[in-house]
C-alpha cells in the first residue's frame, strides 16, 4: 500500500482509525435495521476531520 509506514514494524494507529472503524461498523448495523424496518427515525453519523487538514474550524 502506498500510504503504509516506511518504517518496518511501525504503524500510525491513532484514535481516528479506531473511531472511523467503529462508526462505519455502526453504519452497517443501522443500515440493516433500516432495511428490516426496525429503525424509524433518521440517524446522522458524524466523523471528525483529520487535524492535519483543518485549522481552528477552517479548512486549509
Amino acid at each position: 500500500m502506498p500510504y503504509r509506514s516506511t518504517v518496518p514494524g511501525v504503524a500510525h494507529a491513532c484514535g481516528h482509525d479506531v473511531h472511523t472503524a467503529v462508526v462505519l461498523g455502526l453504519a452497517l448495523v443501522l443500515a440493516e435495521a433500516v432495511a428490516a424496518g426496525a429503525l424509524r427515525i433518521p440517524v446522522r453519523l458524524l466523523f471528525q476531520p483529520p487535524r492535519r487538514s483543518c485549522r481552528a474550524g477552517r479548512w486549509t
